[in-house]
């Protein structure tokens, strides 16, 4: 087997990554919370966070994939 499980999980991740620059770049809008907002929340508030969250996650998932491909990972030898 040429490549691993982890290493084709992490090609997945980095497709999805690609997929959400390409969506973020399509639905660009000032994403701003005016002063006088209050507590009421607004759907692009709520649509950003999600997509920061969902981007955030990807990317602890590539950590995750490497640590399982590597028992070096992050870890110094002394």
């Amino acid at each position: 087997m040429l490549l691993s499980r982890w290493t084709l999980f992490q090609w997945i991740t980095i497709i999805f990554l690609e997929v959400f620059a390409f969506l973020a770049d399509m639905f660009r809008t000032e994403v701003t919370i005016p002063i006088s907002s209050g507590t009421e929340t607004n759907g692009s508030m709520v649509i950003a966070f999600l997509f920061l969250v969902a981007v955030i996650g990807l990317l602890s998932l590539l950590m995750y994939f490497q640590t399982k491909k590597s028992s070096t990972f992050l870890k110094h030898p002394l």
